[in-house]
């Protein structure tokens, strides 16, 4: 049985709103246009991962709950997925771990580039994949330059957190599984205690989200 996919024309449009920083009435009607994409959002806010004791019916208590920046990352995360042609669930959650390395490693270095550090680390593969009609639908979104230099450029600051983030996620699946003996020396100035954090908290995002994947 196939997955119902979730519009993309109404992704790009909740993208763009949530950039704009829209009310939440009107983010949360965004939402409810696509039934897929607002039963996506209900199975996430009613997660035992969420840990919510009641359940929630309705889209926009679901998106007050859930809260406007972790449904960006949910917005953009759903639209790289369907625009990958790999979806395998396990490569799924490496892609997220290492959007969540990203974003975390963005709060020590560039704080204020840590919701668009994890938007260029789940979107990278698109962008490999397809290039510049990535970056115009990313236009269309409204998402900042800085996302669209930290996939174009990797000497500007997000593509040197992505260079950092794609060549450390390896060892950090091995740092998590315990086989991860020697600590690698690609640490970009980070010190081995916050590192290892990192690996174990991004994992735990990247598993709550896949679960709605």
């Amino acid at each position: 049985m196939k997955e119902p996919k979730i519009s993309r024309t109404v992704l790009l449009r909740l993208i763009k709103a949530l950039m704009e920083e829209e009310e939440l009435s009107t983010v949360a009607e965004i939402a409810s246009a696509d039934p897929n994409l607002a039963a996506k959002l209900l199975q996430f806010a009613n997660s035992a991962y969420a840990g919510l004791k009641r359940r929630i019916s309705s889209i926009k208590d679901a998106i007050a709950f859930i809260g406007l920046k972790k449904l960006k990352e949910i917005a953009v995360t759903l639209l790289a997925t369907s625009l990958l042609t790999e979806k395998d669930p396990t490569k799924l959650k490496e892609l997220l771990r290492t959007a969540y390395i990203m974003k975390m490693a963005a709060k020590r270095q560039v704080p204020s580039l840590a919701e668009e550090a994890f938007m260029v680390g789940i979107l990278y593969p698109v962008y490999r994949e397809m290039g510049q009609e990535l970056l115009n639908m990313l236009k269309e979104a409204c998402v900042s330059e800085e996302v669209v230099e930290g996939l174009t450029n990797p000497h500007s600051p997000l593509g040197i957190l992505l260079k950092f983030a794609l060549a450390f996620n390896p060892y950090c699946r091995k740092i998590i599984e315990g086989e991860e003996k020697e600590f690698p020396l690609l640490v970009g100035g980070f010190k081995k205690e916050f590192l290892v954090k990192v690996c174990f908290d991004a994992d735990i995002e990247a598993e709550k989200v896949v679960q709605l994947l």
